[in-house]
């Protein structure tokens, strides 16, 4: 589906494209985001805090410290649910490695094995 777009750009780039929209347009947005990308053969940046348009996303970037991280890459803290590098604070219990976000976190989720 061709679309009108100023200058036919081949990179959009969407700033908190979702920001100040209810959940159900900002649905439809993301779904008309991601047929930009696909039917028109586009790249389109999204930054967002919005976490549910990491469902229609290629691939997700975290920024942390000036970094960008692959969310892929990173595990999810079982104790406060943050997503944390593969490195630091770990535990390993029934051949499962876990790994948290702090100490703090660690020794929560040791006190309950």
């Amino acid at each position: 589906m061709a679309r009108a777009l100023a200058n036919d750009p081949r990179v959009l780039l969407a700033d908190e494209p979702t920001a100040n929209l209810d959940a159900a347009h900002g649905r439809d947005l993301a779904r008309l985001l991601r047929a930009v990308a696909d039917e028109d053969d586009r790249a389109v940046v999204i930054v967002s805090h919005d976490t549910r348009l990491r469902e229609v996303a290629d691939r997700v970037l975290w920024l942390e410290d000036g970094m960008l991280r692959e969310i892929a890459a990173l595990a999810v803290d079982p104790v406060c649910g943050m997503n944390v590098e593969r490195t630091g604070p770990h535990l390993e219990s029934d051949g499962v490695t876990y790994w948290f976000c702090s100490q703090g976190c660690r020794g929560e989720f040791a006190a309950t094995l």
